[in-house]
């Protein structure tokens, strides 16, 4: 995204910042479900989560998440973080651009679902310094999704 000039950045903050949902499954309860069960392949019951673009909180529950013990969700659409709350309240959620976003806290699971598809190489490259900085020695980071969009079609 910070490769696109001034204007088109602000058109993509703007459209995110309005969005109450995530557009990357079926909306009703059967899509997060499916896509949480392909996911959940990759990593075994975490205790400590750091999901970054967490959005409305649509595979919270679907990746076993709400059993955490502990549980950070970051995004930088306060609507969609709103959406989350009302669904759960009381979960901890950080208005913040995940690309950037770092805590001296350390996690077993750094997850992001379909938000890296939307970094250029420099804030991918700064997420995954950030992030090797906030897991557990035995943790594991997991990027799902699409690195580049552009490519889905080919």
């Amino acid at each position: 995204m910070s490769n696109l000039p001034a204007s088109g950045r602000h058109r993509w903050k703007t459209f995110w910042a309005n969005q109450t949902t995530p557009l990357h499954a079926a909306e009703d309860e059967d899509g997060p479900r499916e896509l949480a069960g392909e996911l959940r392949l990759l990593f075994t019951e975490p205790t400590r989560v750091l999901e970054i673009g967490c959005g409305n909180g649509a595979l919270f529950t679907h990746l076993g998440f709400d059993r955490a013990t502990r549980y950070l969700g970051v995004d930088f659409s306060p609507t969609m973080l709103a959406e989350f709350r009302d669904r759960l309240p009381g979960t901890d959620l950080v208005t913040e651009d995940g690309a950037t976003f770092r805590t001296s806290e350390r996690f077993d699971l750094v997850f992001l679902g379909y938000v890296v598809q939307y970094w250029d190489r420099g804030q991918l490259s700064r997420h995954l310094a950030n992030a090797r900085a906030m897991v557990t020695h035995r943790g594991r980071v997991v990027l799902a999704g699409f690195p580049w969009s552009r490519m889905r079609l080919a």
